[in-house]
């Protein structure tokens, strides 16, 4: 199984909309089959609700993993588990 790691903030102050958009690309990953993990400070009582009624894994960390910069041409495009092709015809 394919785990996907999504690293987002939510506050009250700022984030919100992120992780909703993180949210439907999560519940798109795991109709293929896939684990999600949202990794990040999800205090805003909307966001965090709306993941937890997903069943998404929330881990609050004090120290987030380092982001790195990945170009497209060395790494290719995610594809969600069990699709053969990432082009589209």
């Amino acid at each position: 199984m394919h785990h996907l790691f999504i690293r987002a903030d939510a506050t009250t102050a700022m984030g919100t909309g992120h992780v909703m958009r993180c949210l439907a690309l999560a519940q798109a990953w795991r109709l293929h089959g896939g684990a999600v993990t949202f990794i990040g400070d999800i205090t805003e009582p909307k966001s965090f609700n709306a993941l937890a009624w997903k069943n998404l894994t929330i881990s609050k960390s004090s120290r987030h993993p380092p982001i790195r910069r990945i170009s497209k041409k060395r790494s290719g495009f995610l594809k969600p588990p069990g699709t053969t092709s990432g082009h589209r015809s």
